[in-house]
């Protein structure tokens, strides 16, 4: 996995923040000595949620912990607002709430009658998983302004700083396009490592084509590698058409 993630095609999303890299590595080999299944869709999600918005959002956030502590969403933790979440808990309770939203709107998109059914539980649930992913893209906002300077602000790159320069009517605005941000950027990436590994383990010479493809190109992996190794990213050809495979 750390390997896949430093290619060619989605080794931007990872190269700046190896860190995450690092304590996924951990996980996985944790899981492997205690000789316990690990949850690859859950584990790419958190790995892809933190990476994601600690390098285009400015907060380091810890979901990806959750595996090792096994700290999932308790009813207390579910009922809490995002300010007096710490940072582990936020990013958990965001999936717990993203979960929920998905599951229901893609069954109101196989029951198009259901969306008028305004007493329905599934209404509420809907708008209090809208209303949290509304309040962590605030708490977002104010915790990179705190922790960026004026000048710093002005001439940072990454998105959180294009859309905070940017003029918006207002700050609700701003935060859709946060989540909209977060929601396009994490899923779909994350997915696509899982897919891919998928059909790796069912194509073994497929995988063994695309490890020594890896291995030509990140040659001190097994070192301190800080992803600046590769040695160039137009070698990873055939790791990045494994990608796009999984994207089609």
């Amino acid at each position: 996995i750390r390997d896949f993630c430093l290619s060619r095609g989605l080794g931007d999303v990872y190269k700046r923040q190896y860190n995450n890299l690092l304590i996924g590595s951990t996980i996985i080999d944790q899981k492997i000595k205690e000789k316990q299944p690990l949850q690859l869709g859950e584990f790419m999600l958190n790995l892809t949620f933190d990476t994601i918005i600690e390098s285009s959002f400015g907060t380091k956030l810890n979901t990806q912990l959750n595996n090792v502590n096994n700290t999932g969403i308790t009813s207390t933790t579910a009922t809490k607002s995002s300010g007096t979440l710490n940072n582990n808990e936020i990013g958990a309770l965001y999936m717990h709430h993203q979960d929920i939203f998905l599951r229901i709107i893609a069954a109101n998109l196989m029951n198009p009658f259901k969306k008028y059914i305004f007493w329905s539980s599934d209404h509420k649930k809907v708008k209090e998983s809208r209303e949290f992913k509304y309040k962590m893209a605030e708490y977002l906002y104010e915790n990179y302004k705190k922790q960026h300077s004026s000048d710093e602000i002005e001439s940072d790159t990454s998105i959180m700083g294009h859309l905070y320069r940017n003029k918006y009517k207002d700050n609700i605005d701003r935060y859709s396009d946060m989540l909209v941000f977060i929601s396009a950027g994490h899923e779909t990436t994350s997915w696509t490592i899982v897919w891919l590994l998928l059909a790796l383990a069912k194509h073994p010479e497929v995988k063994k084509k695309l490890q020594l493809e890896l291995d030509a190109c990140i040659p001190s992996r097994h070192g301190s590698s800080t992803g600046s190794s590769i040695s160039s990213s137009s070698c990873l050809l055939y790791t990045s058409d494994a990608a796009d495979d999984m994207q089609c």
